[in-house]
């Protein structure tokens, strides 16, 4: 069994309402969260009420905080055609938290694989479609950045089996953080309005923002936060090496593509000889590197400033004189007009 550490009996009394069970009611939107049901992560028992949405905008509530849901059970939603189940939103934040919990039991596991562990960072792309959902998101820009997700983990999967051990720790390390799962929805959106439309440029997208930062584990752990406030002199030298580890690393993956080497090795580059290292480049930056960059940076952001829209105010005086035209008009029109 995983050890799970979660306050149980706090979360089973947020998680539950008074309505009964099986019953239709009628209710807004506005105050349920969903979660895709082939996502949907439950213990032993459910530490939070369930419903489904009915045809006409109705609820019903299906589980109640404290009852079992089998695997059994939820497979029968499947063969229903249910693709989401709902939380009330007060209960959506004690789901991330035992969500992040059980996460990390298993990454910690011995006994799961890679394929499972890898299965699993990808749940975390919930906040970031719920960050899209509050900024007007169309579900057509949410169904294109899960998609785009997929995509990347379908081709993760295919060259885990045989690359190298840096490789493998990253991935089976990567569901502690949900930093990367959300720097590949926000590239994704990017690329969309972009109109870059082949397959093969997705992937390379896809791949290099969800490894831009492997290069860290070559490093002390201490220097895995990307808050360069707290670091030292000396710390802030060595945590600037990252792209470049990061880019060598992938070197001696065979299927790794070079654009996707170029991008994580770039990603920190600015305009203007801004970012690190600053060096200039006769040809020019990466515009996946770029790409990739906005995204990192707006993920960390969205963190930070998380449930407040301050991040806009950051993003008019910083990313618009370090990003080049159509990667910052490309992020205007997406998460300022909400245009994809």
């Amino acid at each position: 069994a995983l050890d799970v550490a979660f306050d149980a009996a706090g979360a089973l009394k947020a998680g539950h309402a008074a309505e009964s069970l099986d019953s239709p009611m009628p209710a807004q939107d506005e105050e349920f969260a969903p979660i895709e049901a082939a996502k949907f992560v439950s213990g032993k028992q459910s530490f939070f009420d369930v419903y489904v949405r009915l045809a006409g905008g109705r609820y019903i509530k299906i589980l109640a905080a404290g009852d079992a849901f089998s695997p059994d059970r939820i497979e029968s939603y499947f063969k229903k055609n249910v693709e989401h189940f709902y939380l009330r939103k007060e209960s959506y934040g004690n789901y991330v938290a035992f969500t992040g919990q059980f996460a990390k039991a298993v990454s910690a596991s011995p006994k799961i694989g890679l394929d499972i562990k890898l299965a699993q960072a990808f749940n975390y792309g919930d906040k970031t479609l719920g960050f899209f959902k509050e900024c007007g998101m169309s579900e057509q820009a949410m169904h294109h950045a899960s998609a785009f997700v997929s995509q990347t983990q379908g081709f993760l999967e295919e060259i885990s089996a045989d690359t190298n051990d840096l490789l493998k720790k990253f991935l089976a390390d990567s569901i502690l953080h949900e930093h990367g799962v959300s720097t590949v929805m926000i590239a994704s959106l990017l690329v969309g309005k972009m109109n870059i439309t082949a397959p093969k440029s997705f992937q390379v997208v896809g791949t290099a923002a969800l490894l831009h930062d492997i290069g860290l584990y070559e490093l002390p752990t201490e220097l895995h936060d990307e808050d360069t406030s707290k670091l030292k002199p000396e710390q802030l030298v060595l945590f600037q090496t990252h792209p470049g580890l990061g880019a060598r690393a992938l070197e001696k993956i065979p299927k790794m593509d070079e654009a996707v080497i170029q991008a994580v090795d770039q990603h920190h580059e600015r305009r203007g000889g801004l970012g690190f290292p600053s060096i200039e480049r006769p040809g020019g930056r990466s515009v996946v590197g770029e790409i990739v960059g906005i995204a990192d940076e707006f993920a960390h952001l969205l963190e930070k400033h998380k449930g407040t829209s301050d991040w806009k105010s950051h993003m008019e005086w910083q990313f618009y004189k370090e990003f080049s035209g159509p990667i910052s008009q490309a992020f205007r029109a997406v998460f300022l007009e909400g245009k994809f």
